[in-house]
Formats: C-alpha cells, sequence, structure tokens
C-alpha cells in the first residue's frame, strides 16, 4: 500500500513539475548538463592548407609541397591581419578575427632560389566558417621562359 501510495505521488509530482516545464531539470538519458551561456561567441577564423608546385607530380603521384613560402592574410583595405611561411610539407595556418568577412589570401616565394622560384597568387576568401581549407598550387616562376 505504501508502495502504490509512493508511485501516485511519483506520478503526480512529475505531472506538475513538467507542466511547469521543469522536466529537464532531473538527471536521465538526455541529461546532458548545464550550458554555460555567458561572454562573447568566438569571431576567428583559421584558414590552413598546403602549398605544392604545378610541376610535375613526384614518385607517389603527388605534387610537390613548398618550404618557405610566405602565405599572408590581406583586409579588405589591403591591409596586412597576419602572416606565416609555409613548413617542410607546404602546410601553413592562419589564425584572423575576420570571420564573416572576405579576405585576401597572397602566396608570395620570398627565400628566392633556395626551393625554387615561384610566382605569386591571390586568392579571395569568404570566412563563412571558423575552419576554412585553401590548398594552393603554385607556377613556376621560370615557366613563362621555358614557352
Amino acid at each position: 500500500m505504501k508502495k502504490s501510495i509512493s508511485k501516485l505521488w511519483q506520478k503526480l509530482l512529475t505531472l506538475i513539475l513538467s507542466a511547469l516545464g521543469l522536466s529537464s531539470c532531473t538527471p536521465g538519458d538526455n541529461y546532458r548538463g548545464f550550458v554555460a551561456m555567458y561572454g562573447m561567441p568566438a569571431n576567428w577564423a583559421e584558414v590552413g592548407g598546403c602549398v605544392t608546385s604545378t610541376r610535375d607530380e613526384n614518385e607517389d603521384g603527388n605534387k610537390d609541397p613548398i618550404e618557405g613560402i610566405r602565405v599572408r592574410a590581406l583586409d579588405s583595405d589591403g591591409m596586412e591581419i597576419v602572416f606565416e611561411r609555409t613548413g617542410e610539407n607546404g602546410a601553413y595556418f592562419l589564425q584572423t578575427s575576420s570571420l564573416g568577412s572576405e579576405i585576401t589570401v597572397v602566396f608570395e616565394d620570398v627565400d628566392g632560389e633556395e626551393n625554387g622560384s615561384f610566382k605569386e597568387k591571390r586568392v579571395k576568401v569568404k570566412l563563412e566558417n571558423t575552419i576554412t581549407e585553401l590548398n594552393v598550387e603554385l607556377e613556376d616562376a621560370d615557366a613563362e621562359e621555358a614557352k
């Protein structure tokens, strides 16, 4: 008898609390905890990828990565936001606080003949997501002279 009264009270309280919108306060299978809802939302964006050469593919069928390429991000006024150089594997990573805007990413060979000589390339990118992948192939600077 005591058990059935307890179940009756449990059902009655559940009905009252769910009517008040408090059913999500009790832990259960769908309980995910509390989410902090304070502060400013993130307004940063990341652009990254790999810089390779348009020259013939190497023995494994991939394009050769280019080390030492200076990668710059410019805002709509042409002001430099951030820059980096590509690593051994041709990879670069830029982080900027320009989410939602359009930037120009400039790839320029600044190390001379050390890793080959390549033409500058500019690519406009609309930063709609927090992470944007941008892989680029650079043309050999001597390609025009060879033709």
